[in-house]
């Protein structure tokens, strides 16, 4: 996933 907001709904723990 990419640190992006679509990657937020999948993974929250890959944004930042």
């Amino acid at each position: 996933n990419f640190p992006l907001d679509l990657a937020a709904i999948e993974a929250p723990s890959t944004t930042g």
